[in-house]
């Protein structure tokens, strides 16, 4: 199961242009070409598993579009199924398993933004234009608070995780389940057109859970940036210099979403600053670094080089598109004062706007590093681990009450 969708072995060259290519394996061809045939034939790797940061990028680099990505998922998926574990540290971060970060930093959130996520879950499925917010930004809904998306209905809780965080971690038969639980939640609904304000969301919708898990959704797909650019109304035209950081599925799926965060940028007056991809070689914003050690220090590791080989960091201000950037690139600059700012385009389109918005972010990433070393800071180095069953709840394995959050 899963193995011959998620990787094509038969057109595999072995050519090792995958992994030599890239940032973070960085091999040799020699030893690129060894690490996959231990992929393939044992399930194993000596190097990949110490530093793969599940960015994405290898499907990229393949000559044979061979999914290389899917030859990881699928070893790490392996793993698991032998050992039926994950480590203490990362169980607050699990987004089906209540409590996580997640929701609480929505209990933590103003009276504006609960009104809004009140407002969002109370919607139903369904209308000819809907906009699907996703988790991370369900923890900063004042990014979609445009007067512009007023009459956008927009719906979705928590509840409606797309399970991407499972699937950079390998965790297959969890998104199997998400899969066939979203194909039953949109099954028979009338939707003409979903917008998607994130583009790991987007995939996932678009191509992953149908190609790889069998989803099915009956509506067309379109990213929200794309959507808008037709639709925005610039009244105040910025002039700044900006870096973009790309998000890892968004290299995935083309111009469509990084040729459109693009154009949004620069038709709100922005000048854009680009580097060539030898200097910011697809680089991650380090959320999904946690999805392989699932060592936090990966994260802010990963995180720092994302920013510190930005083209923008000059400029001082680093722009995103994807909520779960934002969020983590946030977090690294709260842990390390002194950097380029990090800000999600719609709030420079708040700005273009004469919207006086406030800037949550520096409180929600503040909130979000207090939350964790209340709540999991002791688990660093626990040995207890957890599994998770087929609906992503945790059923721990030798915790004591303390542990369990």
């Amino acid at each position: 199961m899963f193995m011959d969708t998620f990787f094509h072995k038969d057109r595999c060259l072995l050519c090792g242009e995958c992994f030599s290519r890239c940032p973070y394996l960085k091999l040799d061809r020699e030893t690129s070409r060894k690490e996959i045939s231990d992929l393939i034939h044992r399930g194993q790797s000596r190097i990949v598993f110490r530093q793969c940061r599940s960015c994405y990028a290898c499907n990229l680099f393949c000559p044979e579009n061979c999914q290389p990505y899917g030859l990881i998922l699928f070893s790490w998926y392996k793993k698991y199924q032998e050992d039926q574990s994950l480590p203490a540290r990362i169980s607050y971060f699990m987004p089906t398993a209540y409590p996580n970060f997640r929701t609480e930093l929505q209990d933590h959130l103003d009276k504006r933004g609960k009104e809004l996520i009140s407002t969002w879950a109370a919607n139903d499925l369904e209308g000819e234009l809907l906009l699907f917010p996703g988790c991370n930004i369900l923890t900063g809904p004042e990014l979609l608070d445009i007067d512009c998306l007023k009459e956008i209905k927009i719906a979705g809780t928590l509840d409606h995780c797309c399970g991407e965080m499972y699937y950079r971690m390998g965790l297959l038969d969890v998104v199997q389940n998400i899969a066939a639980r979203l194909t039953d939640l949109f099954q028979g609904k009338k939707i003409g057109t979903m917008l998607f304000a994130c583009p790991a969301c987007y995939n996932m919708f678009r191509n992953i859970l149908p190609r790889e898990f069998g989803a099915v959704f009956d509506f067309e797909k379109r990213f929200l940036l794309e959507y808008l650019l037709d639709k925005m109304e610039i009244k105040t035209a910025q002039k700044k210099k900006v870096g973009l950081h790309d998000s890892c599925h968004a290299r995935i799926l083309g111009p469509e979403v990084t040729g459109s965060a693009r154009d949004f940028i620069k038709k709100m007056g922005l000048e854009l600053e680009e580097g060539t991809k030898a200097e910011n070689p697809y680089l991650c914003c380090g959320a999904a670094a946690g999805a392989t050690r699932f060592n936090p220090v990966d994260i802010i590791k990963t995180a720092g080089r994302a920013v510190g080989e930005n083209p923008g960091r000059d400029s001082r201000e680093i722009a995103v598109y994807c909520g779960g950037c934002l969020l983590t690139l946030g977090t690294y600059q709260t842990l390390s004062p002194g950097g380029p700012a990090i800000r999600h385009v719609l709030e420079y389109f708040q700005d273009a706007r004469n919207k006086d918005k406030k800037r949550p972010l520096a409180l929600r990433s503040r909130r979000l590093i207090l939350n964790f070393l209340k709540r999991s800071s002791f688990q660093l180095f626990s040995r207890c681990t957890f599994c998770l069953n087929s609906r992503g709840e945790r059923e721990w394995q030798g915790l004591d009450r303390r542990e369990k959050n």
